[in-house]
């Protein structure tokens, strides 16, 4: 009960890194782990261990520099995972994530589980390569969500357009993105500017602006 009682994306966190660790001493998942972890996220991990089991769970290790990137295969395509950071390049990261619902989209504990219980197929390949797997990725996600640096560059740009321009529609928006070289699609200009942490931008009757004062 205690656990109960902390924040639900503290207690997410905390659940399945005491889980993990479980897993990883006995590695095996056992029906007392995969209960509480039901209770725990739902849909969320039934789909994170089918992914485990299906061996979706890439981990590529690029040599020498032992570079490490971490990919689950999704229903759509292939999703990087940054586990230090909780970061997915998938759409519920951005949409669910990043407006405080859930704290863990079901790649990134597929990836947890898949780590502890050692339980994923391993690519090595040579550093020559990592800038051009790099780009196969990125082509993909640049079309639908963003990589955390590049969403602080895009408001951060759209900071200073806000700040002469005072408002603008998101169309206006995105043709000031285009101008940073990131292609990106009004729909998810908005999600990034909605889900900015200071929460800088405001938004009414279709019209984007900087707020006054901040909540």
């Amino acid at each position: 009960m205690a656990q109960r009682s902390l924040r639900p994306r503290t207690f997410e966190l905390e659940l399945l890194k005491r889980l993990s660790e479980e897993i990883n001493a006995v590695k095996r998942v056992s029906n007392s782990h995969i209960e509480e972890l039901t209770r725990a996220f739902g849909k969320r991990f039934e789909r994170a261990l089918k992914a485990v089991n299906e061996t979706r769970v890439k981990k590529y290790i690029f040599r020498p520099s032992r570079g490490v990137v971490w990919i689950v295969v999704g229903r759509e395509r292939d999703y990087q995972i940054i586990p230090t950071v909780n970061f997915c390049s998938c759409d519920d990261y951005y949409f669910r994530v990043l407006d405080g619902e859930v704290h863990l989209c079901y790649h990134l504990i597929a990836q947890r589980i898949a780590e502890a219980f050692e339980k994923y197929e391993i690519f090595e390949e040579s550093d020559e390569l990592y800038e051009p797997l790099m780009r196969e990725w990125r082509k993909i996600r640049v079309k639908r969500v963003l990589m955390p640096e590049d969403a602080r560059r895009l408001r951060n740009a759209m900071l200073n357009i806000l700040s002469l321009r005072r408002e603008a529609t998101i169309r206006q928006l995105g043709k000031e993105a285009a101008k940073e070289n990131l292609s990106i699609t009004p729909r998810h200009l908005a999600i990034v500017l909605r889900t900015d942490p200071e929460r800088r931008f405001g938004y009414k009757d279709g019209i984007w602006s900087l707020r006054t004062s901040r909540p």
